[in-house]
């Protein structure tokens, strides 16, 4: 007798339907999900390396054109003293410059501007004498009184060393206040787009550094097309507009390219630094992912599909006509050894991905699970199917995620990062548990993925590591001082507690250079730094800001007298040689001491006066400590 009853048929092939589209989904769900965690993994990294880098870079040009200030400075009281206005030889102030101007360092000279704008001498020997610079704006901006300190100009060409230059100056007066010229220093910008290049580790990069008047002074790559372009329009000044420092992704002027940047402001400068990370580093990575995914995803599709429709033809075919029973039932037995064969493939692709991927039913037991749980020590993989949570887990592990589990039971999509403890080593792991919904929409189970991001996190700490560390003499940097000092500080208060810092540079350092060479200055600094560490307390900070100027935090002093016996301490050994390529050689230090007021004293105005008192021991000779005394106060 015929089977005429539809309704079994329509029953089937709606679970049919139901089971292979929620497998179709979960492969998709796991799929692009990983495709998107790893493109913004990629996309967060390249925020978080251009920021670092731009912290780093940022700290190179202080340094830099700082260093150069100083010069300035000393040449600007040198010229002082030697009485301009007495009409001194033109071979007597060239002398002065080449003295100050550490002429050996080709990045910079020092030129010597009259108060009538007339070239006097240079450092270098560029024959300027008599060249007018009453137009430059470095000199006209210290002519008219509009600028008493430091000056630092745009990029241009320079009027006779024909070179890519930017300006630094400095006014001259004389003990009366009479304006008796400009000391300037030209800086060539090539030397600073020759470290960018140099720092760039891999081509998507580029590094800029700007005038904030919107003039690129330098940049890596194409320093030689973008030198002096005007980028005033471009996205960065938007932003600089709106904060001094940031991250935004846009368009480069320069060469067109997509790029994720970070900048930010030097500080007192007039000056903008910029590190881009072009997006085709990560993006065709995606593409790349994309491509395979839909190809698997197709074939997949393409299986269950065609293994579907067998199965409900063959139903189908039973359901109409008993006399067709036996026949049915062989296409039926064929029918789902392709759906086991779909299944084993199904099951190889979740095989195959670099995460725990299961399916755990209303009771919290395993329905499914790929065998990547073998990595899992402690964990049976064979005899996982049927078992709970618990069963499975230690009580330990799995009170690390019941609770996550109880919410996703409720209907909630579930996605976390969480670390773990296995035999002393700490894993990192981002958990995510999605709800299935059965037809009349209650909570069937989830579906779990489980994916191990130890690798990734580990890098990151690295790099924030790396920010923070100087990466010569393995102190901390110039970051991590004003880190400390920002805590230091107000504890000092709060414990009505003196706090010391002093400031340290070495004496004739640049005879080391010249001698040794830069290796040789290297390795006098690693030296010198160990040795500061010996003298200090393991809870005092030594760090190394830029060159050879070093910084010593000293905290819980019961009186100021103790950072003056840890300065003598240090300036006493100093006074065993250095050796230095197999040479003994006695390298002294300068030290300047400030005490913080415990009331208005912040990180920027204690080393100000701790470098100052540097500057006092320098002229008193070397070798010594003094201390900051404020402004009126009897110096001894």
């Amino acid at each position: 007798m015929p089977y005429t009853n539809q309704s079994f048929y329509v029953a089937f092939r709606r679970r049919l339907i139901i089971g292979f589209s929620l497998l179709i989904a979960l492969l998709i769900i796991s799929l692009s999900w990983k495709i998107y965690t790893s493109y913004e993994s990629d996309r967060k990294t390249a925020r978080s390396q251009t920021r670092n880098f731009v912290q780093a870079m940022s700290a190179h040009v202080i340094g830099t054109l700082q260093s150069i200030d100083v010069s300035l400075a000393s040449t600007a009281d040198a010229i002082k003293a030697l009485n301009v206005e007495a009409a001194p030889s033109r071979d007597a102030i060239r002398q002065l410059l080449v003295t100050s101007g550490r002429i050996s360092d080709t990045g910079f000279w020092m030129i010597f501007i009259d108060a009538q704008g007339r070239g006097v001498a240079a450092s270098n020997n560029l024959p300027i004498n008599g060249v007018s610079y009453a137009d430059r704006p470095y000199f006209s901006a210290h002519a008219n009184g509009a600028e008493t300190g430091l000056f630092i100009g745009a990029p241009d060409i320079g009027r006779v060393s024909k070179r890519r230059i930017f300006f630094l100056s400095r006014r001259v007066t004389s003990a009366t206040g009479q304006f008796l010229g400009v000391i300037a220093a030209p800086v060539d910008a090539s030397t600073f787009a020759t470290v960018f290049a140099n720092a760039l580790f891999q081509p998507a990069l580029s590094i800029t550094l700007a005038h904030t008047d919107g003039k690129i002074i330098a940049r890596a790559p194409k320093f030689d097309e973008s030198f002096a372009s005007n980028i005033a329009g471009s996205t960065l000044f938007k932003k600089l507009a709106a904060a001094p420092s940031g991250t935004y992704e846009g368009k480069s002027i320069v060469d067109g390219d997509t790029r994720v940047y970070s900048y930010k402001t030097i500080e007192n400068m007039p000056l903008v630094v910029a590190v881009g990370m072009a997006s085709q580093s990560w993006t065709e990575g995606l593409i790349d992912d994309l491509l395979v995914a839909t190809i698997g995803l197709a074939v997949i599709v393409a299986v269950l599909f065609f293994s579907g429709n067998f199965a409900l033809s063959s139903y189908r075919r039973l359901a109409s006509s008993e006399g067709n029973q036996r026949r049915l039932n062989d296409e039926l037995r064929t029918a789902k050894e392709e759906l086991a064969t779909s299944t084993k493939r199904t099951r190889m692709i979740t095989d195959n991905l670099p995460a725990l991927v299961a399916y755990i039913d209303s009771n919290e037991r395993y329905v499914f699970h790929n065998s990547y749980y073998r990595h899992i020590k402690g964990i049976d993989v064979g005899t996982m199917l049927g078992k709970t949570m618990r069963e499975v887990y230690c009580e330990e592990d799995y009170n690390l995620v019941k609770d996550e589990i109880a919410v996703a039971m409720t209907g909630q999509r579930v996605a976390f990062e969480r670390s773990v403890m296995r035999d002393g080593v700490e894993g990192y792991y981002k958990f995510e548990y999605t709800p299935d919904f059965d037809a009349e929409g209650k909570v069937a189970g989830v579906y779990s993925m489980v994916t191990n991001i130890t690798s990734m996190k580990r890098v990151q700490n690295q790099l924030v590591l790396l920010a923070r560390i100087d990466t010569l003499t393995g102190l901390p940097n110039r970051t991590s001082l004003y880190d400390r000092l920002a805590e230091a500080i107000p504890r000092s208060r709060r414990n009505r507690s003196t706090l010391g810092c002093l400031y340290l540079d070495l004496d004739h350092f640049k005879q080391v250079n010249d001698t040794f060479g830069h290796a040789g200055g290297d390795d006098l600094l690693k030296q010198f730094g160990a040795r500061l560490q010996a003298c200090v307390r393991q809870t005092d900070m030594v760090a190394r800001l830029a060159g050879d100027e070093f910084v010593v935090v000293i905290e819980g002093l019961d009186q100021p007298e103790g950072a003056r016996c840890v300065a003598a301490k240090i300036i006493e050994a100093m006074q065993t040689p250095f050796v230095l390529a197999g040479v003994d050689r006695l390298i002294t230090t300068s030290i300047g001491v400030a005490i913080a007021d415990g009331q208005t004293d912040e990180a920027d105005s204690l080393l100000r006066k701790a470098d100052e008192a540097l500057y006092r021991a320098k002229r008193r000779g070397k070798n010594v400590y003094k201390l900051y005394k404020a402004p009126g106060a009897r110096i001894a």
